[in-house]
């Protein structure tokens, strides 16, 4: 009996960090895709926001598989309009940071990746919604998949949009830059109904472990549990900034000792906020926000 094939699409963001999804073309498909499985076009996109309108339009056009070729702005835009939807996201990781793709254990490598989307299966997690809330006027949600943050990791998600060059070395130097003029905030959090105010260097909702190259926030969170790991940076001297960074980068910021999280489905920040960042990409907001996950809403191919 003949196996019928799945349609599959590739959206790729030909500048993203790497540049690597240049190399996605019809010829590398046709050779290293596997063909007796899928039948596969490719779309490129031409500017932000252009692979929310084409994984949309490959949804309406029956695409069972959407593969976001690109880094986590590209990720994050194809992602956001699959969620809640029996269709599946597959990932060519090319960017710069790649996080979402890190945490799924879906490989840095492009024949490696597309391995995954061949002989993979399929994961079903967790992701987040972010909106703004002033009285009597709530805001659209944003959806996101990794995480949401407030304070210096969103202030610095404007600056890193700004770099001429990205990469860890070039956020790792930004960092240093903008640390010694950043103040911090106190913030006033409702997690699950339960009240708590803190001093913070920054607050980041993580439904994934990590920001990108392998910067980590939450060594616990998980992508399935329903629940986000609310990581609150607290005050620490200054001359402790290259252990945090260390931390950051091998997975114990957790025992820095200025690292509080407290697990929640929905947060309401109260504090006159103008931004935010969402899976790294810098937005404007109004006065409060609010936060949920949405559990269990958004399948993906992952390693077997």
């Amino acid at each position: 009996m003949q196996m019928v094939k799945k349609k599959i699409c590739f959206i790729a963001n030909p500048i993203s960090g790497s540049r690597k999804s240049q190399n996605i073309n019809r010829r590398f498909l046709e050779k290293h895709l596997d063909m007796q499985k899928y039948d596969f076009d490719i779309m490129h996109t031409r500017h932000k926001g252009h692979g929310m309108e084409l994984a949309r339009d490959a949804m309406a056009n029956g695409f069972d598989v959407i593969t976001a070729v690109g880094g986590d702005g590209t990720v994050s835009e194809i992602g956001s309009v699959m969620i809640g939807s029996d269709k599946t996201m597959a990932i060519i990781p090319t960017g710069s940071g790649n996080g979402f793709s890190r945490d799924l254990g879906i490989p840095m490598k492009l024949q490696g990746a597309l391995d995954v989307i061949n002989g993979g299966k399929v994961r079903t997690v967790d992701t987040g919604k972010i909106r703004s809330q002033s009285p009597g006027n709530d805001g659209e949600w944003t959806p996101f998949l990794s995480n949401a943050g407030i304070g210096f990791d969103a202030y610095m998600s404007d600056k890193f949009d700004k770099l001429e060059k990205r990469g860890l070395w070039s956020y790792i130097k930004a960092i240093w830059q903008e640390y010694w003029s950043y103040e911090m905030h106190e913030y006033r959090l409702v997690v699950d109904g339960k009240e708590v105010t803190r001093e913070s260097w920054l607050i980041t909702f993580a439904n994934a472990t990590q920001y990108g190259n392998n910067a980590t926030i939450a060594p616990h969170a998980l992508l399935d549990d329903g629940l986000f790991d609310v990581c609150i940076v607290t005050k620490f001297p200054n001359w402790k900034l290259p252990m945090m960074l260390y931390r950051f980068f091998n997975r114990s910021i957790d025992k820095s000792g200025y690292l509080e999280v407290i697990r929640g489905k929905s947060i309401q920040v109260y504090k006159d906020l103008s931004y935010a960042q969402i899976d790294g990409d810098f937005i404007s907001l109004n006065k409060n926000i609010e936060v949920e996950i949405e559990p269990l809403s958004l399948n993906v191919v992952v390693p077997k």
